[in-house]
């Protein structure tokens, strides 16, 4: 990854099974995942830095962020990249109580 420069970045999983990451469209990798919830009790979920400890955070800025029920295609995935140009996924809906102002789709 090069400084000052955006990058579209995807994690796709489900429990028990294999998540798969994108870079830019590009499928850079995949793994078996734990069959560990996302959610639930008064777990905290954490985007630009690990639990445990605050060893690698994030440099740099998230602009948007965006949770689904179920895993994108490849193809959704692209088209959320060109944004404009293919299928657009707005941003919109009623905060939930998770938190006010994150938008879950």
């Amino acid at each position: 990854m090069s400084a000052n420069t955006w990058y579209h970045v995807v994690l796709t999983f489900k429990r028990s099974d294999t998540a798969y990451m994108y870079f830019n469209t590009t499928q850079v990798g995949n793994g078996t995942t734990q069959n560990y919830p996302l959610y639930g009790g008064t777990s905290k979920f954490y985007i630009g830095r690990r639990e445990r400890d605050s060893t690698y955070p994030l440099n740099g800025a998230v602009d948007m962020f965006g949770m689904w029920s179920r895993i994108l295609t490849s193809a959704e995935i692209a088209q959320l990249y060109n944004s404009g140009n293919g299928l657009d996924y707005p941003f919109g809906g009623t905060p939930t109580t998770v938190e006010a102002g994150w938008l879950i789709h």
